[in-house]
């Protein structure tokens, strides 16, 4: 009974004060970030080469509109073929699962049928882990 009664007043005065609770929360938050300054720029000093590259690289390929329109055909591609290969076989190929099917490349440069596998998401994991 004191805890609904507790619950209550908590969502009441939540309610009533939400603009005192989000400003103190920005204001705990830039706090936060100006005393864990350091350790964040070490951190992403560390990672800045790999994820500067992504960026870029993402960037670059989505503006060029040849490259976007391949990407775009790309995936229409791959969802039909992920499509007639659920309707074909409609199970995993090493449990027999027929939920949450992905598909397998056996080799990542091609998309042909035969380079391929249906598996469930379980049997997917297990394999890369095991690779």
């Amino acid at each position: 009974m004191e805890n609904e009664k507790k619950n209550k007043y908590e969502r009441e005065y939540r309610r009533k004060n939400l603009k005192k609770i989000r400003k103190y929360q920005r204001e705990y938050h830039r706090k936060w970030d100006q005393e864990n300054r350091k350790k964040i720029m070490k951190h992403k000093i560390k990672n800045k080469n790999r994820t500067e590259y992504n960026k870029e690289y993402t960037k670059d390929y989505r503006k060029r509109k040849e490259i976007k329109e391949k990407y775009i055909l790309r995936q229409i591609a791959y969802h039909n073929l992920r499509k007639t290969l659920i309707d074909k076989i409609g199970k995993c190929q090493i449990c027999g699962d027929n939920e949450k099917l992905e598909l397998h490349h056996k080799n990542y440069n091609s998309n042909k049928k035969e380079n391929i596998t249906l598996l469930c998401r379980n049997c997917h994991r297990q394999l890369h882990r095991k690779n």
